[in-house]
């Protein structure tokens, strides 16, 4: 690093400052020099640098004239064309196009988008058809190379014409794209936009007039979106749920279906969210969107009124959505996607009906005999429970019973009566909601499947090839986390490592394999974050597991458990508050996150007593059709 060049130097509230090397002194009896950078903004800094390196951690080469033969900032349209690729160079690159409405950058088969908060004019018609001549150009002349700047479009693009390639080492083998990043980074609408664009490419009318399956297939978003999304502290529209989507395709590239596949529900959201949050969307919009003679049958008032509505005092979006404009969209996607009538009604029966259960509150009986119930209902909450009755077209006295008792067996053939506490029957009360809505969400994105996947019978199954997308819920660092953020950052640190696996190892091995000169590049390797994590018999989950068939555990015992199993592990932190708080800290890959441990054994156990299971088996059983791929867990 020699005098003159023009560097980056760490410090000053935007972590990192122009500047130039005014003088380079070599210390005395070391490999080391000092050098003196003069800032751009004023001033000078003074850094420590190796003889054997031009960089330091705090200081970095430039990418400017005489320096680089791809400048930094706005036209830096692929990352990986930079003579000098660091922390600095891309920030301040995708800070330049962020600047200019250019949110999406290369980096070699990756793409970079920057959530511009607004909407942005890069999805019209031309710009589309644009990229579908452009990708189809490619297809067919080896010899193009096209100069259209990154995009969404190009990367959707690829995976269909690698999909539908004739002849070469991708022939007609499945595709599948993966969208990550933090809450609020736009994962869902990158969804969208490329399950509109494959629905373009594979339409059969070859135009963007879409079909009945492709405009199905479309559909299928705001129907997901209204039963598991939710407005969080940081986005108003965050997935709550993690989705696997497969958009099929035959033979020939013609779009014939689709298929969904979806996990880890964040259910506790529906008894529980915190403040500056919105349950999710679908009780916002039957507030909003149906008549008064349609709330009234079921029973809903105002939202300020439900338990399960009114806790963090919220209840509208920051980005300007209408939840009555959500409500149109979801009741013209069901008529696309061909649900019927009764269907829709049991749907929105079901949702009024968890809300009228979250009302439902229990008082001790201090009179209680031996053989007698602990708790009986609170007077508010009477008429509260007989609408759910009526909703759910059970008995009050039904309902009541398995909220406030449970059966055990005793021997062999022996049954016996435990009463619950007015604390247990609220956990059991939120227990039944959170089944009741699980189930529900489940029956939701069956019945979506049967709809999308209408057409493929006529297909050739034999030629069946895919897209997958996988849409999965963004790192999460919150003023308080719990369990909730600690499974959803735990999926995104095995995403890392698979990208760390796919992206940067094998690459470097193939690389060794066909003899290419290569600089090896530093990755961060977060196995040690999962093995502290799942790793058995010591690893967070494992414990975790550990503690919940002990028959009186609780959350603070898991915790002095962990602390007594993890404290020294690189990964795991530790201070003389969180022992009090009874909080761990685990150090993520993408910074650390400390945890709160309450509720945690409850919320792993996740426990529905035997009488709300068989009470939720009827409930379903009376409204839909029995179906074996959704009531096999039962």
């Amino acid at each position: 690093m020699e005098e003159g060049v023009k560097v980056w130097a760490a410090g000053g509230p935007e972590l990192w400052r122009k500047g130039s090397v005014s003088k380079r002194v070599p210390e005395a009896g070391k490999k080391t020099a000092r050098i003196t950078v003069v800032l751009d903004e004023g001033g000078t800094a003074e850094f420590v640098v190796s003889d054997e390196q031009d960089e330091c951690a705090d200081v970095k080469l430039r990418n400017v004239a005489g320096q680089a033969s791809t400048l930094e900032g706005l036209g830096a349209e692929d990352l990986t064309s930079l003579t000098h690729l660091h922390e600095p160079t891309i920030l301040y690159s995708l800070n330049q196009r962020y600047q200019s409405d250019l949110i999406y950058t290369g980096v070699g088969p990756i793409l970079l988008a920057v959530n511009p908060f607004k909407r942005v004019q890069l999805y019209t018609d031309e710009i589309l058809a644009a990229y579908r001549q452009d990708g189809e150009r490619r297809h067919y002349d080896p010899e193009y190379d096209g100069t259209l700047a990154p995009h969404v479009y190009a990367i959707a693009d690829k995976a269909y014409r690698n999909m539908t390639a004739p002849s070469n080492e991708y022939e007609h083998r499945s595709q599948s794209i993966l969208v990550s990043g933090e809450s609020g980074a736009g994962k869902t609408e990158t969804c969208k936009i490329i399950v509109k664009y494959l629905a373009i490419l594979g339409s059969k009318t070859g135009s963007t007039e879409l079909g009945t399956i492709e405009q199905q297939v479309l559909e299928s978003n705001p129907i997901l979106e209204a039963f598991g999304n939710a407005r969080t502290v940081r986005n108003d529209n965050s997935s709550r749920f993690g989705k696997y989507i497969q958009i099929i395709f035959d033979g020939y590239g013609k779009l014939t279906g689709a298929q969904i596949k979806t996990f880890l529900l964040e259910k506790v959201r529906v008894v529980k969210h915190s403040a500056m949050e919105r349950n999710y969307h679908i009780f916002y919009m039957l507030a909003a969107g149906a008549s008064a003679e349609q709330r009234e049958s079921w029973a809903m008032g105002d939202l300020e009124g439900h338990q399960f509505t009114s806790q963090s005092g919220c209840y509208d979006r920051r980005d300007g959505v209408l939840d009555s404009d959500l409500y149109a969209e979801l009741i013209e996607a069901f008529s696309v996607m061909g649900f019927e009538e009764n269907g829709k009604a049991n749907i929105f029966r079901m949702v009024a009906a968890v809300l009228a259960l979250g009302d439902v509150d229990f008082v001790e009986r201090p009179d209680a005999g031996d053989e007698e119930r602990l708790t009986d209902l609170s007077e508010p909450s009477r008429p509260r429970l007989e609408a759910a009755a009526r909703l759910l077209d059970v008995s009050p006295e039904r309902i009541l019973t398995a909220l406030t008792s449970r059966k055990i067996n005793a021997g062999i053939s022996n049954q016996v009566t435990i009463y619950l506490t007015q604390e247990q029957s609220g956990h059991a009360r939120d227990a039944l909601a959170k089944a009741v809505y699980a189930a529900m969400f489940e029956w939701v994105v069956g019945r979506t499947n049967e709809c999308i996947e209408a057409k493929q019978a006529e297909a050739v199954s034999e030629d069946r090839i895919f897209i997958g997308l996988l849409d999965i819920f963004g790192f999460e660092i919150f003023t308080n986390n719990y369990f909730e953020q600690f499974l959803i950052n735990y999926a995104n640190e095995v995403l890392q490592q698979q990208f760390n696996n796919f992206v940067f190892r094998q690459e470097q091995e193939e690389y060794e394999r066909e003899k290419i000169e290569w600089n090896f590049i530093e990755f961060p390797d977060n196995k040690d974050c999962i093995e502290l994590i799942d790793k058995k018999p010591n690893g967070i989950i494992p414990t975790l597991d550990e503690q919940c068939l002990l028959g009186k555990s609780t959350d603070d015992r898991f915790a002095r458990e962990m602390y007594k199993k993890c404290e020294g592990h690189d990964r795991f932190q530790l201070a003389p508050k969180m022992r009090v708080e009874h909080k761990i800290c685990v150090r993520h890959y993408a910074g650390k996150v400390v945890y709160s441990t309450e509720g945690i054994v409850e919320k792993n156990r996740d426990t529905l007593q035997q009488e709300g299971t068989e009470f939720e088996r009827n409930i379903w059983r009376k409204f839909w059709e029995p179906s074996e791929r959704v009531l096999g867990r039962f």
